[in-house]
């Protein structure tokens, strides 16, 4: 599944979930970046065909979306309109 990050980069990140339900878009997670651990949004099912090594989602967070579909793409526009990374415009 993608994640972003509410770090300064502009690209999300692709973490492997060890449960058969992916979580919605909106939840938050906790995984792993660098030698951190970060708190970031699931934007997306991923794209795991072009990486070789996944790390995995450390925790789920929540049990359901805690952004409203409606706000998650206002976020999206946000960070499109002012080339902001969609981790920051969520945060």
């Amino acid at each position: 599944m993608d994640v972003a990050l509410p770090l300064p980069i502009h690209r999300t990140f692709t973490y492997q979930i060890n449960t058969e339900s992916q979580p919605q878009p909106g939840t938050r997670v906790l995984v792993p970046f660098r030698r951190q651990e970060h708190i970031g949004w699931v934007v997306g099912p991923g794209s795991a065909q072009e990486i070789k090594q996944i790390r995995p989602v450390l925790s789920i967070l929540d049990d359901s979306p805690q952004l409203p579909a409606e706000l998650f793409d206002l976020c999206r526009w946000i960070a499109e309109y002012y080339i902001a990374p969609l981790g920051i415009a969520l945060r």
